[in-house]
């Protein structure tokens, strides 16, 4: 398997940035009715959580063993099994579903190498924020990806998704700049994320 050599290109994370939070006045009454019900649904979600993952955990591996029986047998292997509870029931699935970017060791420390090698491929992505391109030379790049997608006849393999969003400037003075109804109109068609906790 050739690797292509993906270092020099960074891996970024996002920085959280914690900020004073002022109040604002909303009847007290629906803040606790909201608190009181995300509470006893975030228990119930919890709850919820670990049923899944304690019935994931015990019928995973039965639902390995039934297929590794039934591809023995020449049958192909089932992608959805039912479960039967008391009086309801549930199913697994095994969806081809993976994670983008898993490291090789940690692949290799669970399967031979012969499995790797003929199992996986390199996968990767690259992300590209056209916002922090300068505008001077966003042509230029862009040109220069057309070209290079052209020589490696790879056009399939890079999509783009283009529009407009708020320059962080903006993000910061909209306040300022507009009046409360017009933020509410914007935030219909141009939504920051906006949520409750």
């Amino acid at each position: 398997m050739n690797i292509i050599d993906l270092d020099g290109i960074a891996e970024k994370k996002p920085a959280g940035k914690k900020e004073p939070k002022p109040l604002i006045s909303v009847d007290s009454s629906i803040v606790t009715t909201f608190v009181k019900a995300k509470q006893t649904s975030d228990s119930a979600e919890q709850d919820l959580r670990k049923a899944k993952n304690d019935l994931l955990e015990r019928a995973s591996v039965e639902f390995w063993k039934m297929n590794h029986a039934r591809t023995s047998g020449g049958e192909m292997p089932a992608s959805t099994a039912e479960m039967r509870g008391e009086s309801c029931t549930a199913k697994i699935t095994l969806a081809r579903i993976y994670p983008a970017v898993v490291k090789k060791d940690e692949i290799l420390s669970a399967v031979p190498k012969e499995v790797f090698e003929k199992g996986f491929q390199q996968s990767f992505e690259i992300k590209v924020d056209g916002s922090k391109i300068p505008p001077a030379y966003a042509q230029e790049f862009i040109n220069g990806l057309k070209h290079l997608m052209a020589k490696c006849d790879c056009s399939d393999a890079v999509s783009i998704k283009s529009g407009f969003q708020p320059t962080e400037q903006f993000h910061l003075n909209r306040h300022k700049i507009l009046v409360p109804e017009k933020n509410a109109e914007l935030q219909m068609v141009c939504p920051a994320r906006m949520y409750v906790s």
